[in-house]
């Protein structure tokens, strides 16, 4: 009855799986969120007890207590899992990316993979009985089976539209929904499919029929359809919001409720003619629903969040425990105490190696990016707009440190020497405000700072790591790399590609790549890693570097030489990589998660954790976080600017452009042109004919960091490629869309 987007919850203890590489590994568990933090993309209620859930990297979920304890399921694959239907308590079929097709006859206790010529995604299954079921996908795919998914045959829908969910009446009559306002109907079992007008152009993402005639469809910015004739004509119902709507689920022929953004829900007791807001801003944004009884229902989002219902949907209580705001940095004293730190002043304190978290008021609501221990005692945090925190009590209390500047890296030493790295706005002697990098020295473990002062060098700089008592190297955007051999008295450029007034002779040209991450094992052998999983490597102190092959195209956020062979390193998409050569080549290992991961930090010389984007912690033991925060869900900001694929496309005349803003103070993210600590930075968005020509700006202003829609109407332009391309301070991202008259 329909699809998309999940996420569900359990109380984990089980081992993630790993995979094999030369040597051996750390095993990782999820400590936060519990059961686990993957999202979640479809759910599915067999009866009041047992309700399973599918998401992403591989995540399988069932609980058979009505959401009171969760199990996470080995599903023997990493792929994101977008659609499950189970037939009864025993037998189901889940699908997913890369043409992922999952069987179960035992409850899911064991999985096998169906084979199949489909490569693209699945995105949704649906079955009437036991054996005749519907998978959909994309671009157009329509598969059905009548022996309960053992076989499948191939339907023509004639459309290579996104086909994002599907429901089916009875054995004969079914629709499926999708992108561009998409609605195809059968009326004998998928032998042929009808194209059914729908008024709107705006992505279907969910469809439900109350019975054989009456019918629901939602999808982008509130839309909301009704059919009273089994699917055949469909009218616009008002839905008194503009948020995106992903699932929908009737209890019964009255009573149906519909779930979306900013953890919207709305409610109709009339059939879906009309709608009534219960409930918004229980989470950042709910994926999908069920119901098994008329009050009792589930609802899941981001990050593993699960939210119950008792009342229909007019209220709704968290199940999963543990926060879900970003996690930038970790770091630790010794195999006992560590911290966390990140997004509006979070910070997490562990004194049994990460066992239990907890947490731990700072006075900020600033964005922490960075912890580094000078001793066993010391420890100093930084952040946004200048953000500095110091303890010298091992935690307990902290007190303001003023390092200035918008900081992401801090690095310390037991002589107290430490140094913190970012970037500032100077204002120059035409008045103007500029970007440039930033370098402060301590001399105290962080008890007064200094700003290196020949620092005006027009690059971020976004790592530094600190060795061999004196010697300390940082790194940044356009492949720069800068270096001290004299306790930060001078710093030199030795790579990068620089703006002239800042180059020199010498300085090495190896890629134009941001970099996000440096570790030294000793004073002479270290590691930098960055973006499109760049990877370089020095044998001489950082005085000359090599590129190498690290075997991903994700980020690299962050790495860690553990001794002079081994290493790791971690970032976008859950990417973690190894290295037992040194850095020389690299090997990929699957911890359990496709979240970002933001930082590493070792407890030992063999067990490390990591912290990443929704809350995720994982580390070499279970673990948890002791108690939740009392703090309004926000929907998380992206680390990064995305400019998403038009839609639709080709079109005629008008396109809708997506694009996110993340917010200036995030490490590898901040708009350089916006007030330091705002969420605003300057943004121009233009199209350009294929002579790069530009033909029309659609933004070209001050824009708040979040997610943004803008419409271009081509009428009066010829059919052709176009261009369109979205810049910040920081970033420029480029895509193409078709105008076919």
């Amino acid at each position: 009855m329909r699809t998309t987007l999940n996420r569900f919850l359990i109380i984990l203890t089980g081992l993630l799986s790993c995979g094999a590489v030369t040597t051996a590994q750390q095993s990782w568990f999820w400590q936060n969120p519990l059961p686990q933090g993957n999202t979640l993309r479809a759910v599915h209620a067999v009866n009041v007890n047992v309700i399973f859930a599918v998401g992403d990297a591989g995540t399988i979920m069932k609980t058979t207590d009505g959401g009171s304890n969760w199990l996470v399921l080995s599903s023997g694959t990493t792929a994101r899992l977008n659609g499950a239907w189970f037939m009864n308590a025993a037998s189901g079929i889940v699908v997913g990316d890369s043409g992922v097709m999952l069987r179960t006859t035992d409850g899911g206790a064991t999985w096998s993979s169906l084979s199949s010529d489909v490569t693209s995604p699945w995105y949704a299954v649906t079955f009437v009985g036991s054996d005749t079921g519907t998978a959909v996908g994309y671009p157009g795919i329509i598969r059905r089976t009548t022996d309960g998914g053992r076989t499948w045959t191939e339907q023509f829908g004639g459309s290579a539209s996104y086909f994002l969910a599907v429901s089916f009446i009875n054995v004969n009559k079914g629709i499926i929904v999708g992108s561009t306002g998409t609605i195809l109907r059968t009326t004998n079992g998928g032998a042929s499919w009808s194209r059914r007008f729908s008024g709107t152009s705006n992505r279907l993402y969910g469809v439900s029929f109350i019975d054989t005639t009456n019918g629901i469809a939602v999808g982008d910015f509130g839309t909301i359809l009704r059919t009273t004739d089994g699917g055949a004509s469909w009218s616009q119902q008002q839905s008194g919001t503009s948020y995106h709507l992903y699932d929908v689920w009737f209890m019964d022929a009255t009573t149906g409720v519909a779930v979306g953004d900013a953890g919207i829900v709305i409610r109709t007791s009339d059939g879906g003619i009309t709608w009534v807001q219960q409930s918004l801003q229980a989470a950042s944004w709910f994926a999908s629903v069920s119901f098994t009884s008329s009050l009792l229902g589930t609802a899941i989002g981001p990050y593993g969040a699960i939210y119950r219902t008792t009342d229909g949907g007019v209220t709704w209580k968290g199940q999963t425990p543990g926060p879900r705001s970003d996690y930038s940095g970790i770091g630790f004293a010794d195999a006992s105490r560590g911290t966390i730190v990140g997004y509006k002043g979070a910070m997490l304190r562990t004194e049994d190696g990460g066992s239990t978290w907890r947490f731990q008021s700072t006075g900020t609501t600033d964005d922490l990016e960075a912890v580094a221990f000078f001793n066993q005692n010391t420890e100093v945090v930084v952040g946004s707009a200048g953000t500095g925190l110091r303890s010298t009590d091992g935690g307990s209390s902290w007190s303001t440190s003023n390092p200035y500047g918008n900081l992401y890296s801090i690095a310390g030493s037991t002589t107290g020497l430490g140094f913190a790295v970012g970037r500032i706005l100077v204002r120059e002697a035409d008045g103007v405000y500029r970007d440039r990098s930033y370098i402060s020295r301590t001399p105290n473990s962080g008890l007064g700072w200094t700003r290196y002062s020949a620092d005006n060098w027009r690059r971020w700089l976004r790592a530094v790591t600190l060795f061999g008592g004196t010697h300390a190297v940082a790194v940044g955007d356009s492949g720069s790399i800068v270096r001290t051999i004299d306790g930060g008295t001078t710093w030199s450029p030795e790579a990068g590609f620089w703006p002239s007034e800042d180059d020199g002779p010498g300085v090495q040209k190896i890629t134009t790549l941001h970099l996000r991450g440096v570790s030294f094992a000793d004073t002479s052998k270290g590691i930098v890693v960055g973006d499109s999983g760049v990877v370089l490597r020095t044998v001489d102190g950082g005085a000359n570097w090599t590129l190498l092959y690290s075997g991903t195209s994700q980020r690299l956020l962050a790495v860690r030489m553990l001794d002079v062979n081994r290493v790791i390193a971690a970032g976008d998409s859950g990417v973690f990589m190894r290295s037992t050569d040194g850095g020389v080549t690299w090997a990929q290992q699957a911890i359990g998660t496709s979240n970002a991961l933001y930082s590493i930090g070792p407890i030992d010389a063999n067990r490390s954790a990591v912290v990443g984007e929704g809350g995720t912690i994982l580390g070499p033991a279970p673990g948890i976080v002791s108690a939740v925060e009392n703090a309004v869900p926000q929907k998380s900001l992206p680390r990064q600017m995305v400019l998403e694929q038009n839609y639709p496309n080709p079109f005629n005349p008008t396109t809708a452009i997506s694009y996110q803003l993340p917010a200036p103070s995030a490490r590898q993210t901040a708009s350089g042109l916006g007030v330091e600590g705002s969420a605003v930075s300057f943004v121009t968005l233009r199209v350009f004919d294929l002579l790069g020509r530009e033909v029309a700006t659609l933004v070209d202003g001050r824009m708040e960091a979040g997610p943004h829609t803008v419409v271009w109407n081509a009428t009066g332009f010829p059919s052709g490629v176009y261009f369109y391309r979205l810049q910040n301070a920081n970033s420029v991202l480029t895509r193409k869309l078709v105008l076919l008259k």
